[in-house]
């Protein structure tokens, strides 16, 4: 088929956004490639519901690294000794991590709520249990130096005594490169476990400034 010159520089630049091959697949350009990561490497987020419902791309865009993206695998409601190394969400987390075939540069971690209301399970031993996730963590990964940032539970609103054992403990952790956050500062939804969208962008930014300081 005969196609006039007038059109054939039409027809070449139509190419460049997508044309199909004679396999019939579709190729496209990709006009970022000039901006793909070279050293991709990933934050996971983890924990319960106020992880969960926290935009992680509030973090992305405070640390503004091209190199970093996001996975989020909180659920919320549930307890620490799901995300101890024996539980069905840590090892459901190392699956993830695994599929996902990108290094992982930091874990942020926000969880404790579910130990420090009545009938919480366990809140005195919050930090030990929390401290060998952190080290079997590091085991699995192959990275001893794994950046851990956690939040520390916030305001206490009646919520009774283990609230304020909980947050003892997650005071007591001390381990290299792993750093807490204070979050009693930002007001929560009244009589509520949870944050406003204000918040939880609040809250990630305050993540992401301990991580550039790390």
């Amino acid at each position: 088929m005969l196609i006039a010159k007038p059109y054939l520089g039409i027809l070449a630049m139509a190419c460049l956004v997508g044309c199909s091959r004679l396999d019939g697949t579709r190729q496209t350009s990709n006009p970022n490639t000039h901006n793909v990561s070279k050293n991709p490497m990933l934050i996971v987020g983890a924990g319960q519901s106020n992880m969960e419902r926290m935009n992680l791309s509030y973090f992305l865009a405070a640390i503004s690294d091209p190199n970093v993206t996001s996975m989020n695998v909180a659920v919320g409601g549930t307890s620490l000794s799901e995300w101890e190394p024996t539980g069905g969400l840590y090892r459901s987390m190392i699956s993830k991590i695994q599929n996902h075939q990108v290094p992982v540069k930091a874990l942020l971690f926000s969880q404790g709520e579910n130990e420090a209301l009545p009938r919480g399970e366990h809140p005195e031993t919050w930090a030990l249990r929390f401290t060998n996730m952190v080290r079997q963590l590091r085991l699995d990964l192959h990275n001893p130096n794994l950046v851990v940032i956690f939040t520390q539970l916030g305001k206490n609103q009646g919520w009774g005594q283990d609230w304020e054992i909980v947050k003892t403990q997650q005071a007591s952790v001390h381990i290299q490169n792993v750093y807490m956050i204070r979050t009693d500062d930002i007001d929560p939804i009244p009589n509520d476990l949870h944050y406003t969208e204000v918040g939880y962008k609040a809250i990630a930014e305050r993540l992401a400034a301990v991580y550039l300081e790390g």
